[in-house]
């Protein structure tokens, strides 16, 4: 596994790659460690790293600023970095390899762990349902499914992508039904 930061004048970014590249396990940005930490829960990484950022990327710094945030991480259902998503339905290992100690499911409990608040977004793309599923099973073995919120749900109950909510829109706690 890649660990991959970079300090400038705002404060820390950085990511967890595979050491491949295709996978991404964790993305974090932080300007202030004395205030809490925001996680986001998405469906799939894009290319957004240490060094390189995106729409949602973007989109989720200007909501943790605004909700009094110091850091946010983003995590996923599935790590392969993909800009479309489709390609989780072909991929032969969307899930990544399990050599270097971490894990999809691992990666996502560890940022729930340091997070105050987690806002579930990935959408109801095919891929997600059981893979959500499975995911929301271990949260709730772990006792932290009341940190899960959400900022809209579509009609199937999925939570949708934070890129498509207005920034004004509160988050909600997340009930997830099985």
């Amino acid at each position: 596994m890649q660990y991959l930061t970079d300090h400038d004048l705002t404060g820390e970014r950085g990511c967890i790659l595979s050491d491949c590249g295709f996978y991404r396990l964790r993305l974090w940005r932080e300007w202030d460690k004395t205030l809490p930490t925001l996680t986001a829960m998405l469906l799939n990484p894009s290319n957004a790293s240490h060094l390189v950022t995106d729409p949602t990327d973007t989109r989720i710094y200007a909501r943790a600023v605004s909700m009094g945030f110091g850091r946010y991480e983003i995590v996923n259902l599935y790590p392969l970095r993909a800009t479309d998503p489709d390609e989780l339905l072909t991929h032969p290992d969307p899930l990544g390899p399990m050599r270097g100690g971490i894990t999809a499911d691992g990666a996502i409990l560890d940022a729930m762990s340091a997070a105050s608040m987690v806002i579930c977004g990935w959408g109801s793309h095919p891929a997600a349902a059981g893979r959500a599923a499975s995911a929301m099973s271990l949260i709730q073995m772990t006792g932290m499914r009341n940190k899960l919120y959400h900022l809209g749900l579509n009609k199937d109950g999925s939570p949708k992508h934070p890129l498509y909510i207005a920034a004004s829109t509160r988050a909600k706690p997340f009930e997830f039904q099985a």
